[in-house]
């Protein structure tokens, strides 16, 4: 059973990986506001690699929302069930 913990460290992977976030430029927080490269495309990309990576669905209705690490935490959590928050 994953853990948020574990969630919250995937989802960082996934968004550095997916945007091409260097170690050198990795911002303590992760938003679209933060990184340069998560425009419009770069969300698109990220919401498809969340998906497949994690083995969810994320409603088209939430997309929109997932605009900040945080946030993309708390909405897989849910969509997979995660208590411990």
């Amino acid at each position: 059973m994953i853990t948020l913990a574990d969630l919250r460290k995937q989802v960082r992977e996934i968004i550095l990986d997916t945007l091409q976030i260097s170690e050198d430029e990795n911002p303590e927080e992760l938003s679209a506001d933060t990184v340069k490269q998560w425009d419009s495309l770069g969300h698109i990309r990220l919401v498809s690699q969340l998906e497949e990576r994690l083995s969810l669905s994320i409603p088209q209705s939430q997309i929109p929302d997932l605009w900040h690490e945080d946030a993309i935490v708390d909405a897989a959590a849910r969509l997979l069930n995660i208590k411990d928050r």
